[in-house]
């Protein structure tokens, strides 16, 4: 057993005084506030007595995944084939105007990987095979394909947050989907979390979701991708890539499904950067070691606990 006894225990106000000193006069501690986009600030400095002690989600390790955005499904195929070779766990393909299942698919081991398909309104001819392709496979490998978008084809019902959204925003959208379990509640859900720079904030919106789904406030299944979202203007004299792993970190502590980096569109070889990334947080940082990196953090779960207040307000809407 640990010994604890070297660990004082302090109260808020000496606690505060040290903060205080720590800041050398630079900053009005009093005053410090943690701002949450959409619902204002509160004070970071959370005590056992103020903070809300939310249950840890048990979910999976975050698959690492590429976005693959291309002209064709040969070409797409082709990425797919390769990046599966450098350790891809998972494909979303935004499908094209008729394209060919045969050409997209080939060589890819439905049972072996999750597929997402983003299959727009009209494409007749790829839906009809597709259809006839789902009545080959068994239970477990037709599973793997999650389709969205046609809805006469689809399995999941997208939600998409965008990431010009604010929390509050966002938040009256995810609570709105929980009603989608007493309307089609045959459906699942996939929802697309286009991730937003404010690195605690988006790790609590991550959990979040998944503690709706524990509580079964969900539709059940659920199915969370986490996209990093454009890199900022002002932030154009850095490599586009440091924003871009900042956000997959709280992609795989926040336990979104799977996580995906720059899409194909933004280059190959960027794409696969972004993808060797996802494997280094998981290797290195033992980001998939963990049940709940972040569970028992004061901060995160009171961002929570603001996130789920939000719901008298949202279902009021």
């Amino acid at each position: 057993m640990p010994d604890w006894s070297n660990f004082k225990e302090t109260d808020r106000q000496q606690w505060m005084l040290q903060a205080s000193q720590e800041a050398k006069g630079n900053t009005d501690i009093q005053k410090l506030a943690y701002q949450l986009e959409g619902f204002g600030g509160f004070s970071p400095f959370l005590t056992a007595d103020e903070a809300f002690f939310l249950p840890s989600v048990d979910t999976h390790a975050t698959l690492p995944g590429v976005h693959i955005v291309e002209k064709t499904a040969s070409r797409a195929n082709e990425i797919a084939l390769r990046m599966l070779e450098r350790g891809a766990s998972c494909l979303w393909f935004h499908v094209g105007e008729n394209w060919n299942l045969e050409d997209l698919l080939a060589g890819i081991y439905i049972e072996m990987v999750p597929v997402i398909l983003d299959v727009p309104l009209a494409n007749g001819p790829f839906c009809a095979d597709l259809q006839t392709f789902l009545q080959q496979l068994s239970p477990e490998a037709a599973a793997n394909i999650l389709i969205a978008g046609n809805r006469e084809i689809q399995t999941h019902q997208m939600i998409r947050l965008d990431a010009l959204q604010d929390f509050r925003s966002r938040s009256h959208q995810i609570h709105q989907a929980m009603q989608l379990r007493e309307v089609e509640n045959e459906k699942a859900l996939l929802l697309v979390i286009e991730l937003k720079p404010d690195f605690f904030a988006q790790v609590a919106e991550l959990r979040f979701i998944h503690q709706l789904n524990q509580r079964q406030d969900l539709p059940n299944p659920v199915f969370v991708i986490a996209k990093t979202s454009p890199v900022k203007e002002e932030w154009s004299e850095i490599h586009p890539l440091i924003p871009v792993t900042y956000q997959l970190l709280s992609a795989h502590l926040g336990m979104a499904h799977a996580a995906f980096g720059m899409d194909t569109s933004m280059g190959d070889e960027l794409s696969r950067i972004s993808l060797h990334c996802q494997h280094i947080l998981q290797q290195e940082g033992k980001t998939g070691m963990v049940s709940d990196p972040l569970a028992g953090s004061y901060l995160t779960d009171q961002i929570m606990h603001v996130l789920e207040r939000s719901k008298i307000s949202a279902l009021g809407d």
